[in-house]
């Protein structure tokens, strides 16, 4: 490194090799006999040193920023913090084994992943004496492979050889072969026999809190979650303890916010808290952390929930609703539904939100609660109906139906069925069917009492919404843009917030009627509602729909690069969501924009 960078700093370089036994004044002793700046190095003492600091600052004052200085394997951050703080007229790098030295103020740098060639010079710097020969080695290779690249893999590997376990990297090959690993795949991903070791070394604090981490689903953990599920299962935290974790490369700690272990450290946590005895509390505590988060979010009515906060940590709470689902926990279960369900399909995840939806449907059964069964049989129609399953959906949907009727209180129920039984016959070219069930649904509502029914504002908002597509799929262009423009009178009624709300996806289709009826730019402002209201969350299908709109308009005014710019945001949000057909669609649309051909017809484009 030192060879690489000298050569940038006209005042040139330094180092100084410390060890665990060299105290901070010895250090300032031997930087001030390098620097040959301040007294003579014997004269400095506990009494004048901090002087001595000052002194030598205003002598390098000038080289500033000209002189590199590298201390290598420090090991306490008292051994160095004073000099680095009071020094800062020297550019230092500081090599140390312990992430606690970031306490002394320096930067901590990130290493990327190893690549093959680092990996393997890894495992060589650890063989202690055992001569492998320089150059390309592919058995070598192999091995550096299995042990998956991971400097803990690689040391311990490597100190089988140097210990004399294994004569040749070949019978250290053969031995991760037969299992030495605890074969797990293809690539040997658990390596509990090599972590065992490891983690043998530490205190009981420190490997309590790498179990409580492999609790959580993903090896990066928000460390506010992790102190709150320690905090419940009477973990204790201090800060030594993380360090203890960083210096035997167990964690990361990218930033304050969050801890990071290694994908096959995390996996080996988890298996190793599944053969605990402190499983039982650490899995309770981590259930009663996120349920009690999802418990106050539905509390808040469904139109207003900001649901960004749950995303980063969506897979934590399928893992809670698995594990109640697996303890038969079915209250449990009802209770986190409403939060996680809503969370899914704001993200437009259909795949995961029918899964859980799923297992609801059992606890429902289980349960006895025919009015959460219910729901859950209309949720799962909705889904099928995404999909384009017209028949599954309405099958489904009249159970739902068969169920809500039977209760006389359940009129916003009643009602939403009979519109989502209604969007299926649109589906189906069945309008009249599909306008009789809307004036049904709009006789329910007329049922509630605006005064005890919250919902009723909302409901009343999407029937309107449904029938503006019935009369666009008619043809009927005036009664369309009524309807269409009642619901947007609602909506903005009954929406507070505009974080991310999954009620404004009418605004796709009201646009495309505004502007059939030459409302042009009260239709560009519609889509642009729409996609600023979705903010920094990731954009649904109809949001890419409404950035094709946009990108066609542009085009069509002679904007290309906005045009493209449009397009190719669609594009990348339907090739997320699997739609093929449209990816290829808005493609061939954007090579139209960019060879300057026709633009296709709106109705060519937006309705084929």
């Amino acid at each position: 490194m030192l060879r690489t960078t000298a050569e940038h700093f006209v005042h040139g370089c330094e180092y100084l090799e410390i060890t665990s036994n060299t105290d901070q004044l010895q250090i300032i002793r031997h930087v001030a006999h390098l620097l040959q700046t301040g007294p003579d190095p014997s004269a400095i003492n506990t009494d004048n040193y901090r002087q001595v600091l000052i002194h030598m600052q205003d002598q390098l004052r000038d080289a500033r920023a000209q002189l590199l200085f590298l201390l290598d394997n420090v090991v306490f951050p008292d051994q160095v913090r004073e000099i680095l703080q009071e020094l800062n007229a020297v550019t230092w790098i500081v090599t140390a084994r312990r992430i606690s030295l970031r306490r002394g103020g320096v930067q901590a740098v990130h290493l990327k992943p190893l690549d093959m060639s680092e990996a393997a010079a890894v495992f060589r710097a650890h063989l202690r004496g055992v001569v492998i020969p320089d150059g390309r080695n592919p058995q070598l290779e192999r091995v550096v492979d299995k042990l998956g690249r991971l400097p803990i893999a690689l040391r311990l590997g490597a100190s089988c050889l140097a210990a004399g376990r294994f004569a040749t990297v070949d019978e250290l090959d053969q031995w991760l072969d037969a299992g030495g690993l605890q074969k797990g795949s293809v690539h040997f991903g658990k390596l509990t026999r090599l972590l065992d070791q490891m983690v043998a070394d530490l205190p009981d604090d420190a490997q309590t809190l790498l179990m409580v981490c492999g609790a959580f689903s993903s090896p990066r953990i928000q460390t506010f979650h992790l102190r709150q599920v320690c905090r419940a299962a009477a973990v204790r935290l201090t800060p030594q303890v993380w360090d203890i974790l960083g210096d035997y490369s167990l964690a990361d700690y990218p930033d304050e916010f969050c801890v990071e272990l290694h994908p096959l450290v995390h996996e080996y946590a988890r298996t190793r808290l599944t053969r605990d005895s402190s499983q039982p509390v650490v899995r309770q505590a981590l259930n009663d952390h996120y349920l009690a988060w999802a418990k106050d979010i539905a509390t808040i009515e469904q139109s207003q929930r900001d649901y960004r906060p749950m995303i980063p940590e969506v897979q934590n709470f399928l893992r809670v609703s698995e594990n109640f689902y697996d303890d038969r926990s079915w209250a449990s279960l009802k209770l986190i539904w409403p939060a996680l369900s809503g969370c899914l399909w704001n993200m437009g995840d259909y795949a995961k939100y029918e899964a859980l939806d799923m297992k609801c449907l059992t606890a429902a059964q289980e349960l006895g609660d025919d009015a959460w069964l219910a729901i859950l049989l209309s949720e799962l129609g909705y889904t099928k109906r995404v999909r384009g399953e017209w028949l599954e959906a309405e099958s489904l949907f009249s159970q739902s139906k068969f169920i809500h009727d039977s209760y006389p209180d359940q009129l916003i129920e009643q009602a939403r069925v009979r519109r989502y039984l209604a969007e299926v016959m649109v589906e189906m070219d069945n309008y009249n069917r599909a306008l009789d069930r809307l004036t049904e649904a709009d006789a329910v509502l007329n049922r509630v009492d605006p005064g005890t029914e919250d919902r009723l504002p909302t409901a009343r908002m999407l029937l309107y919404s449904a029938r503006m597509t019935a009369y666009h799929r008619i043809g009927d262009l005036a009664q369309a843009e009524a309807a269409g423009m009642t619901a947007d009178r609602l909506f903005r009624e009954i929406v507070i917030t505009d974080e991310g709300n999954w009620l404004d996806g009418y605004q796709v289709e009201l646009g495309d009627i505004l502007l059939k009826c030459g409302h042009v730019q009260s239709a560009e402002v519609m889509w642009l509602e729409l996609i600023r209201r979705r903010k920094d969350l990731l954009d649904l299908p109809e949001h890419a729909e409404a950035r094709l709109r946009l990108a066609w308009l542009s085009a069509g005014r002679g904007d290309r690069d906005n045009a493209l710019q449009w397009g190719a945001a669609a594009a990348e949000t339907f090739a997320r969501f699997g739609a093929v057909a449209r990816y290829h669609q808005v493609e061939q649309f954007m090579e139209q924009i960019e060879t300057e051909d026709d633009l296709p017809e709106f109705s060519t484009l937006f309705e084929s």
